[in-house]
Parts: structure tokens; sequence; C-alpha cells
């Protein structure tokens, strides 16, 4: 949206009601009052602009340019005839003319139009259609202002789904665990938590199986450990040390063939690897391996039965590595940052369905989501972003850092599963960060997965 001022200022701002309000100055003229300037929005992110004898094509994906068009005296009215797709779009300027000395002095003004053919192009990003999801739930808002929530778990409870817990984390607090409608059903302050992961039915040799949960906590560089009763209620459990200097992102992996192991980044690139052990009521961590990307990382998600890692390279994109601990780390690069997928590249997620398996990221640069296969060659299945859904007053979704998703039946409207995002900013009111749920059968029908 740009907005012009009669002082001869035009400001850029983002329509889209979500995300923060953030106005970019285009120009800063003296324009008078009698020629302040006049804008004319065209399709593809472009607009006309006229200012006296000055005129500008200015494009959304390339903010920082404008591009000179030839000058006229005085456009009075602006105009445009947009073609089919692919064809060109038609603008140009009217400019009030005086009538021939026959005609009377009172005829009607007459008008000159001045064309000015424009190719059209799509903007970055929107080279494929984005549907909209909308969300079902919503959790109650952090108790800290500013960026708290970031990362989402799912924890089902299998007697009882309706029962069954979300964990997120506040990175100025600690854990936050919300029942399925939302509501706060524990907060544990463990300090400053980064990322949270959950396996379920963890077998370590002859002990009976755990629901585990483990997160990076910032504060210390090391990881937490918690324990997950029968009933969904959540407890921490130990504390492993790492060496690493800004510890970040965080996936757990739980092989086929029994334990667990902790997949853990730091801002600089490193990934280490531990083995995770309990024996004698007593948990341990060893390091098992190592590894790095060239730039900043922080999601990643194993897929526990193709023994396969995903990692997301901020800037970069999504990279797929095998995930047992005695494989040598060789990376592919299987979806890069650009048109579709959108820096910063955030959360990651599996879906693990009865016909398929999707990988799904948190293109956090366009405030949307992408899902791809989960198997090579990780073809792109579309897109989406999650809307306002007005009738039970829950914002949409923006600037999301961790995502989580399940293909277990949560029940009722969840039972085809369900995906938790975290939402940069609170709309509806205007509040602190929280997360949101969405049905996976609304996705599914959106973008006619099988």
């Amino acid at each position: 949206m740009l907005l012009s001022e009669q002082s001869g200022r035009v400001w850029s701002y983002r329509a889209d009601p979500e995300g923060p309000l953030h106005a970019d100055l285009l120009l800063n003229t003296q324009a008078t009052e009698k020629h302040s300037q006049r804008l004319l929005a065209l399709d593809n992110g472009q607009f006309l602009i006229a200012q006296a004898q000055r005129q500008w094509l200015w494009r959304a994906d390339q903010p920082a340019h404008l591009q000179a068009l030839p000058a006229l005296r005085q456009p009075q009215r602006l105009s445009a005839l947009i073609a089919g797709n692919n064809q060109a779009a038609k603008a140009g300027w009217w400019t009030q003319i005086s009538p021939p000395a026959s005609q009377p002095a009172a005829s009607t003004a007459m008008w000159q139009h001045h064309p000015l053919p424009l190719t059209r192009t799509a903007p970055a990003g929107q080279n494929m259609p984005v549907a909209i999801v909308m969300p079902l739930v919503q959790t109650a808002s952090m108790q800290q202002y500013g960026d708290s929530a970031d990362d989402p778990a799912i924890w089902r409870n299998a007697g009882n789904p309706s029962e069954s817990r979300v964990l997120g984390t506040n990175k100025k607090f600690g854990l936050m665990v919300y029942d399925m409608q939302g509501r706060q059903a524990q907060a544990l302050a463990t300090g400053r938590l980064n990322n949270v992961d959950v396996r379920q039915q963890v077998r370590f040799g002859a002990n009976a199986p755990l629901d585990l949960a483990m997160a990076t906590q910032r504060d210390e560089n090391s990881l937490v450990l918690f324990q997950i009763s029968t009933e969904g209620t959540v407890s921490e459990a130990a504390r492993f040390n790492t060496p690493l200097d800004k510890i970040y992102g965080f996936c757990l992996y739980q092989p086929l063939s029994g334990g667990l192991q902790a997949i853990v980044n730091d801002k600089d690139g490193r990934f280490l690897q531990y083995r995770i052990d309990y024996q004698n009521n007593r948990f341990s961590a060893e390091l098992v391996r190592q590894f790095r990307t060239a730039s900043q990382p922080e999601a990643c998600v194993a897929d526990d039965k193709r023994g396969q890692l995903f990692i997301g390279e901020e800037k970069r994109g999504i990279w797929v590595l095998p995930a047992a601990a005695d494989a040598s780390p060789d990376m592919q690069l299987i979806h890069a940052t650009g048109k579709a997928l959108v820096a910063d590249t955030e959360g990651l997620a599996l879906y693990h369905g009865e016909h398929a398996s999707y990988l799904l990221v948190s293109s956090q640069g366009d405030h949307s989501y992408l899902v791809l296969d989960a198997a090579a060659p990780y073809r792109l299945r579309g897109k989406f972003r999650i809307g306002i859904h007005p009738q039970l007053g829950i914002d949409g979704t923006s600037e999301t850092d961790g995502i989580e998703v399940t293909s277990a039946n949560m029940g009722g409207a969840f039972a085809q599963g369900m995906l938790v995002v975290q939402d940069g900013y609170k709309r509806l009111p205007d509040g602190q960060q929280n997360f949101k749920y969405v049905p996976w059968s609304a996705i599914r029908e959106a973008l006619n997965l099988p």
C-alpha cells in the first residue's frame, strides 16, 4: 500500500494486517499542493507515481528501486488497462489540453492520453499459487513482551487424544504446556529455551518405555531433558552441558533399533549429535558425531523411519543427510531459498500419512509454509498461509519460527492430524506471541494432497 502526502513524500506500507506496521519512504521531494502526487496501482505489485513533471514506476519486489519514466507536464489523471495473463499492461497519463480556438471557452475540457506500455512481471515469491487455511485454536499468549515464543512440540495422549498436550518454548522464561483448547496447563521456569522436540515410547534396554522431551537452554548452552507422565504432566529430568557458545536449534532422533539421540546446533554452524542413555534411574549423554554448515542454521527434524535428517540453513535452504551417528554427514541441498522458500528458512516438521510423507517448512520471509515430499526428489507440493478466522476471533500467522505437525488422530477436527505454528505477531486483539493449531484436513484439501 502506497500513501502520499502533499509535502511530496510517498510512503510504502505492508498492507497485510499480520506483521509489524512499518513504513518505507520512497520519495521525499518538494511538491506543491496544486501538483501533489497521484498514485495508481497496477497488478503484480507495481505502482505508477506521478508528481508534477516527474513520473516513476515502483515494484514491490524491488523496493529499493524507482524506475524513472518519461516526464510530462502536469499529469492530471492516471489510467491502466490490464490485459490477460502474460500480456502487457497498458498504462499512461492523461493531461488536460485547451480546446481549439474555434470552440467556445466554456466547452468541456479536452484530455490527451500519453500511453506507456509496461511488461507484466510477477514479484518474487509469487510464482505459484498460495492457499489460505484457517486456524481453529490458539494458545494463551506469552506473559513476556516482544519476541518470546519460538518452537512447539506435540505429545499425544494415546488413551485419550483430547487430553494431549502442546509444548512451546518461551525464550524469556522456560517451557509452556498447553491443552488441546490452547489453555495453559503448565509453566516450567527452566530459563531461556529455544527449540524443543518430543519422542514417545522410547526404550532404553530392559527399562519401561518413556515419553521424553528435550530443549536447548541458551543461558547455560545446555540441553534440558523432560519426562512426560501418562497424564501429560511435564517435569524436568536432567541437564547436559555442551561446548557450544551460542546454542540454538535442536531435534530428536529415535532410531528403529531403540534408544534416543539429540542433534543440537550453534549459530556458528556447528552440529553436535549425542546418544542419550538411561541406566539405574539416571540419564546420560555421549557425543557421537559432529558436522557443520557454512552459515547459521536452526531447525532440524529427523525421519526416524527412513533414517534421514533434514536441517535448515537460514539463508541457503534445506539439506538432507543420514541421521545415523556412524554415517558420514554428507549433505545434499534439496531446496534452496529463492522464490518459493523465502529466507529465513525456519521451522521444519514431518507428516507421516497413510499414503505419503511430507516435509513442512516455515518460509519466514513471506509468512508462508511449504509442503515437500519427504522422499527424493523432494518435490514441492504446494504453499499455504494461515489466515484470519473471523468467526472464532483468531488472527493469522506471520514471521513464524518453529512448527510441528503430526498425522496421529488428535480427536475432533484434528482426526487427520494437526499443525502447530508459532505466531510472530498476535492480532485480534494485539497481544503477546502465541501458537496456532491448524487441522491437517484443511491443509490437505487446500493443496489437494492424497
